[in-house]
């Protein structure tokens, strides 16, 4: 199951969706479908843990690529955002820590050549996060 999160156009709300066969399906309306409930965001669902993972999956299984209406469109037609759009906390993160990285940085940002001896820890508040 690849989830995304999305808006289905400009005055939407940010939804939990999942990419099925070129198509983005909201599974809270998806479920609601069902009699079911899956959270609308990514956050909750991520709560949920290996539960909503299998609930989403089977959700998606019972279905031949062939939605109700008003639950999956076109990926092309949404906007996908962020999978977070506003983490809870702060983003920490490892930088040059492999090769490839160290060398593609080292051409671009005029940077050491060498892989460093300690981890380069970084860290980006919720308010950097922005989607593809």
């Amino acid at each position: 199951m690849r989830l995304i999160t999305y808006r289905s156009d400009v005055t939407a709300a940010a939804r939990l969706g999942a990419i099925v066969d070129h198509q983005v399906v909201d599974l809270a309306r998806l479920a609601e479908e069902q009699g079911q409930y899956l959270p609308d965001n990514m956050l909750d669902f991520i709560d949920l843990g290996p539960q909503g993972v299998r609930a989403g999956t089977e959700l998606l299984n019972g279905y031949d690529g062939q939605f109700p209406a008003g639950t999956a469109w076109p990926v092309q037609n949404v906007k996908i955002l962020a999978p977070i759009p506003r983490p809870r906390k702060n983003i920490f993160g490892i930088g040059l820590n492999y090769v490839e990285h160290v060398a593609e940085s080292s051409r671009t940002l005029d940077t050491s050549k060498e892989l460093p001896k300690e981890p380069v820890i970084f860290s980006k508040p919720p308010t950097t996060v922005i989607g593809p």
